[in-house]
């Protein structure tokens, strides 16, 4: 799965890189995501992005935020 950046450039999907941002917001917040919690979102997004070889970096954002939503994180969501 490739990523497009807001400046064109292409990327591979790499989840780790939202599990640490999701990591560090959730610390910020004072709301720890342990890493099954931020597991499992990450897999809602990943069902989402089935079948897909590319994803904006706008559609991913605003996936990630919908995902963290309907987990239940919804002051991580407005911070992401």
């Amino acid at each position: 799965m490739k990523v497009i950046k807001r400046d064109g450039r292409v990327q591979e999907y790499d989840r780790t890189k939202i599990a640490l941002t999701l990591a560090h917001i959730s610390d910020e917040l004072e709301q720890p995501m342990t890493r099954g919690d931020i597991d499992y979102v990450l897999e809602e997004v990943g069902v989402r992005l089935a079948g897909r070889e590319s994803v904006s970096y706008s559609e991913l954002r605003a996936l990630v935020t919908e995902s963290l939503s309907s987990c239940g994180f919804n002051a991580i969501a407005r911070a992401y």
